[in-house]
């Protein structure tokens, strides 16, 4: 499975829906769509302050970097949230102990 980390904020339209139960219902949808249309796997999110309002983790089988291309535009389009998407490696993938 390969890893990525989502950053996202809201831009200033999507501010005025940053209400919990907005951002539930936003939510339902972001991990269906991780789950139903890549067969990923969400490894945790969280709401954070700072630059982002929120990051989250999550697994995808190998070969759907387009797919999740596809749905990150596709999440975007409301105009709500501005989404950064970073490929992750676990450490020990990167730096194999020898």
């Amino acid at each position: 499975m390969d890893t990525y980390v989502v950053l996202m904020r809201y831009t200033s339209e999507g501010r005025k829906f940053a209400t919990p139960d907005h951002a539930r219902k936003r939510w339902a949808t972001i991990e269906a769509s991780l789950k139903n249309t890549l067969q990923g796997e969400v490894l945790s999110h969280y709401v954070t302050m700072g630059a982002y309002d929120s990051v989250v983790t999550f697994r995808i089988p190998p070969g759907r970097d387009f797919q999740l291309f596809q749905c990150l535009i596709y999440l975007q389009v409301p105009g709500d949230v501005e989404i950064t998407m970073l490929r992750a490696w676990e450490f020990n993938q990167f730096a194999p102990a020898s």
